[in-house]
Formats: structure tokens, sequence, C-alpha cells
């Protein structure tokens, strides 16, 4: 009861609303770039046959989706800030 002389029209309690979706838009986010990326890696089993030259690019491709997705998740994230 610390808002108790808070008007219900102020910008905490609008935000508050906002912050309650963040996390189900990152599970849906997660589950979007893990199929996203479970497609690439079954290409790229196609594509290439030798087996050393396939894990680098594996390793590439995990790194790349790992920092996309980091990028992606602080957008969902940080987007409840924006007024």
């Amino acid at each position: 009861m610390l808002f108790v002389n808070c008007l219900i029209g102020c910008s905490a309690h609008r935000n508050l609303s906002k912050k309650k979706n963040v996390p189900f838009q990152v599970a849906d986010l997660k589950k979007k770039l893990d199929a996203q990326n479970r497609d690439e890696m079954k290409t790229l089993a196609k594509k290439h046959k030798d087996k050393a030259e396939l894990n680098r690019i594996k390793r590439e491709a995990q790194t790349k989706h790992i920092q996309m997705a980091v990028q992606e998740r602080q957008k969902v994230r940080f987007s409840h800030f924006e007024y």
C-alpha cells in the first residue's frame, strides 16, 4: 500500500500493465528464434558434407543466433520504458 495517495492514471500504473506482458513476449520470441535456428541448422546439415566444416559453420551460426537473440530480447524487455 505504498501508492495510497497515487492516482490511477500515474505513469507507474500505466507501465505496470505493460510490464506484466514482457515475460510472455520474451517466451514467444524465444520459441520463434529457436524454431528459426533449428531450421537453419537442418539446412546447413543438408548443404555441407564435410563434418569439420559443418561443425565450424554451426558454431558460427550459433554465435550469430545468440547475439541476435540477446538484441531482440533487450528490445522487448526495454520497450515498456517507451512512452
